[in-house]
């Protein structure tokens, strides 16, 4: 047995060293300082402290968990405290320490350090039921077992031991000596029954009988027995074999009281860390709506007056103030999204979604903020199934992150995302995502700490690059979740690989993918000087049927060009000065291919675009439909006289409709009657839950936006109370509680849907789209957009207001001339488009005629404003090109409103018919 002795106590270390020396014991005295080092180096049995700071060296010592070195089980700690200093017994105590030792009251300390190494067993509440027919076996056996402080019971045959063992015995009875021949019942049918009793059949029995042979052995064993000793038999055997026994009753009783004493703290513990965990979500919860309440009001409101007319200097601040507000939210996002996945209350989605189309969607999301010495480029495998079934939010979330990263930490180079093919068959498909960047790495000892929350690369307080340190955390808790693990590769100076794999499961449905037969087998010239854009690009093209021919240089292109070439792709950056003198070229070989520009941004003068003699651009990264559709365009609309590009176009519609919304708080009341008035829709206030039930059950509406958290009467309480009158009335919650038992509880409430504040102006059209019966909107007007396209400040300044005023339900946007105007249509869409004719850079005249050449804007209505003649050779090819009014500068606005009037009641009148 080795000893470590830790005391500051003199008196108490001359004592312990005179008690191991006379002893034999080994053992080592230690200094205070270095005292952890040199109880990892010794390896002792036994610790004992003596030590003023008693608390913190135990609770010290305890927390370093040390093992004893043979056993592997925890050091033991012996405190020893002076008998007039209560104070370091407490300590002791508090620490953790279990065996204290007063001095000098302590006496054989050896002995007792000993005993609490390896115990003697304490037979004291054992008790055997000794069964036989002969009085002189019965004091016998007494005799022998009393030396040892066992009870012992006493019977003369089997039906009197099993009337004890049933009554008086049943809780305590540890083991049974029974004979075998016996009157009335035998020790074989009394093992039998003990064994049947569901009480008893874990008691031990011991037969004692003066028979033997095989015989005897399986009729006692057939029967249960534990074990036998023969007749005539020797104490010393008796006891020896007995207490074997009961030292494993003592132990199997000990380890049961052991296992029902945690199993007690354990659910005592448990029910503390739920207590814990449900205080923990409460607060976050309320201060997720306390939060989230502000910046509802401040997002909300500067979205509204960002669609106003505003000079570039009110624009520029009230951008950076929604762009703080943003991070803000992106902030409370985070920790709520950590706390979620710690406590386990993630629930991942299983729907189907286009994979192809989420990556593209990710990469638009981030592109603006991408410098232009960096390109964004996308390898996808285009063999791959793009229609998969999985969680498409937490996926473009892991995704958005990586990429965020990647241009947030890349100055210049290229960030690409690749998708492969790693695994497929019939029913799933595994994808690897990997995200590379050339930007500034991180060295080993940063990698070891990137994925820890709320850590970064660069922690110190001037790091130059912001975020959170969450994203990274989260990440890879949802693809761990998803059934992958996110792993990262990095260099210093030399650019990072962040990569995943996960399965899906395939869906029947599949994007296809094809171009015109008539182009299949025709060679593409693709002009890139970057390999892997170039390589990118030449896999999609190769792709579709088409056979690329990659080129570095305009020369090169030049070179290689022949008179049957029709298409040629570019990256406009390659050689961006002498474009002019390609295409010069070009027409001196009386060559005339369709040449499609690949642009990093979208270029506003198509103008100088079209003269320089390309048919088209798409933007990067490259998406195989886009090249699809900008190949069919340029190839079968050939009367197109605009440069072509690939934005794609969405229109939103809504009806007006009555509308509650139940909001204590005055900033969002005051957003929601401006958002829904805005969108033309009637909106009520109620104050609260009680107000709400009383409105419901007077007035009619046609939704309910409830808040949860308000004064009387809460939201759920309010939906439980209007649900027991109204089951129809569609009831959606609008809320700064976001936990997912927070949605749990609105469903479960009675509620149809959940929109999180801060309120995104689209997720309450989707809603009012989703639920609201057409066939109850009290009026047809729909939330219209309407285009401005006028080159004068004033004038336009004056449009804006006075349509605002007129028409307060109407989307209004302005372009400064037909340029600009031709760039917003195709993401704005609008339903009418009010324009000047004489503007710089592309007039009215020009910007009519590519908008009536698309079929998809054919029902865009187009009033002109104009100072211009009626003979003005303008006025007449817009005549004749065909617009609804040519309106007279100066003109009234009166006169104007009724032209608008005049055009979108068609518009109404088409809507009615289409809804009956």
């Amino acid at each position: 047995m080795k000893i470590f002795v830790l005391s500051d106590n003199y008196k108490i270390s001359k004592y312990l060293k005179k008690e191991f020396q006379k002893k034999f014991v080994d053992f080592y005295f230690s200094e205070k300082d270095n005292y952890l080092t040199e109880i990892k180096k010794e390896k002792p049995d036994v610790i004992v402290i003596a030590m003023n700071d008693m608390y913190d060296i135990v609770h010290r010592i305890m927390k370093y968990d040390i093992l004893v070195h043979k056993s592997a089980r925890s050091v033991i700690i012996v405190s020893i405290v002076d008998e007039n200093n209560p104070k370091a017994y407490s300590d002791a105590k508090r620490a953790g320490s279990s065996n204290i030792f007063l001095f000098p009251s302590t006496y054989d300390l050896v002995e007792k350090i000993h005993q609490i190494i390896d115990p003697k067993t304490d037979y004291s509440d054992s008790t055997v039921l000794v069964v036989d027919d002969s009085k002189l076996i019965l004091k016998i056996v007494a005799e022998a077992l009393q030396k040892f402080d066992v009870k012992v019971y006493s019977a003369s045959n089997g039906a009197i031991a099993y009337e004890l063992l049933t009554t008086t015995l049943i809780e305590s009875v540890d083991l049974v000596v029974t004979d075998l021949n016996m009157p009335e019942m035998d020790g074989k049918e009394l093992c039998k029954k003990i064994k049947s009793n569901s009480k008893l059949t874990h008691v031990p029995v011991i037969f004692l009988t003066s028979l033997s042979g095989k015989e005897t052995e399986l009729k006692i064993f057939g029967a249960g027995a534990s074990d036998f000793i023969a007749k005539p038999f020797s104490e010393k055997l008796f006891i020896s074999r007995v207490l074997v026994h009961l030292e494993s009753r003592i132990v199997n009783k000990n380890l049961n009281d052991i296992v029902k004493l945690r199993t007690k703290r354990l659910l005592r513990e448990k029910e503390r860390a739920e207590i814990t965990g449900r205080a923990k979500s409460e607060f976050l919860a309320n201060m997720s709506h306390e939060i989230r309440t502000p910046i509802n009001g401040i997002v909300g409101f500067t979205t509204m007056v960002l669609e106003t007319s505003l000079d570039d200097e009110q624009r520029e601040f009230l951008k950076t103030v929604k762009s703080c507000s943003e991070t803000l939210l992106s902030l409370i996002n985070d920790i709520l999204d950590i706390t979620k996945i710690e406590s386990d209350k993630v629930d991942l989605e299983r729907i189907e979604f286009d994979v192809e189309d989420l990556v593209y969607n990710v990469c638009d999301m981030v592109k603006t903020k991408i410098n232009d010495k960096t390109s964004l480029l996308v390898d996808f495998d285009h063999d791959i199934h793009s229609f998969i079934k999985g969680d498409p939010t937490r996926l473009r979330q892991v995704l958005m992150n990586q990429l965020s990263n990647a241009v947030k930490f890349t100055e210049e180079g290229n960030i690409i995302i690749k998708i492969k093919l790693v695994y497929e068959d019939e029913k799933n498909i595994q994808l690897k995502f990997s995200v590379f960047d050339t930007g500034i790495g991180m060295d080993d000892k940063q990698l070891k700490n990137i994925f820890k929350p709320f850590t970064q690369a660069d922690g110190s307080t001037t790091r130059k690059y912001g975020g959170t340190g969450l994203g990274l955390a989260i990440s890879r808790r949802l693809v761990d979740l998803m059934g992958g693990n996110l792993e990262v590769v990095s260099s210093a100076g030399k650019g990072t690989v962040f990569f995943f794999s996960i399965i899906f499961e395939k869906s029947v449905k599949q994007s296809k993918f094809e171009i015109s037969k008539s182009l299949i087998g025709e060679r593409c010239i693709i002009i890139d000087d970057t390999s892997i854009s170039s390589n990118i690009l030449a896999n999609i093209v190769n792709k579709l049927g088409l056979e690329p021919l990659v080129c570095t240089s305009h020369e090169e292109a030049l070179e290689n060009i022949n008179r049957d070439d029709k298409l040629i792709i570019a990256d406009f950056s390659v050689n961006k000065e002498n474009w002019e003198f390609f295409f010069e070229e070009l027409k001196e070989k009386s060559f005339n291919p369709f040449v499609i520009a690949v642009v990093s941004e979208i270029l506003g003068n198509y103008k100088k675009m079209k003269k320089k003699g390309f048919s088209g651009y798409i933007l990067k990264p490259v998406r195989r439909v886009a090249v699809i559709n900008m190949i069919q365009r340029v190839f079968f609309k050939r009367d197109q006289k605009q440069i072509i590009t690939d934005q794609q176009v969405s229109l939103q519609e809504t009806l007006c409709y009555n509308i509650l919304v139940v909001e204590d708080n005055k900033v969002n009341q005051m957003l929601a009657m401006k958002m829904l008035s805005k969108m033309g829709h009637s909106p009520v206030i109620a104050e609260n839950g009680k107000i709400a039930v009383d409105k419901v059950k007077n007035e009619k509406f046609d939704m309910i936006l409830m808040d949860m958290q308000m004064p009387v009467m809460d939201g759920l309480e309010a939906t439980r109370k209007i649900r027991s009158f109204d089951t129809d009335i569609p009831i959606i919650a609008m809320t700064a509680n976001v936990f997912q038992s927070d949605k749990d509880a609105c469903f479960e409430a009675g509620m149809n849907s959940f929109i999180a504040k801060p309120v995104i102006r689209d997720n309450i059209r989707n809603v009012i789209k989703d639920f609201c019966d057409v066939h109850n909107a009290h009026s047809v007007t729909e939330s219209y957009k309407i285009l401005i396209v006028e080159d004068e400040k004033i004038i336009r300044r004056a449009l804006v207001a006075n349509i605002n005023k007129a028409f307060p339900a109407f989307t209004i946007k302005t372009a400064e001339d037909g340029m600009e105007a031709s760039v917003l249509i195709g993401s704005f869409k609008p339903d009418l488009i009010i324009t000047d004719i004489s503007m710089p850079n592309m007039d009215g005249l020009n910007l009519i005629k590519y908008l009536k050449s698309k079929r998809r804007y054919a029902n865009t209505g187009v009033i002109i404003l104009t100072s211009l003649p009626d003979d003005d050779p303008k006025v007449v090819s817009l005549k004749i090109v065909g617009v609804d009014f040519i309106e007279r500068k100066p003109c009234k606005f009166s006169s104007l409103k009724s032209h608008i009037n005049n055009i979108l009641s068609r518009k109404d009148k088409h809507r009615i018919d289409n809804s009956i």
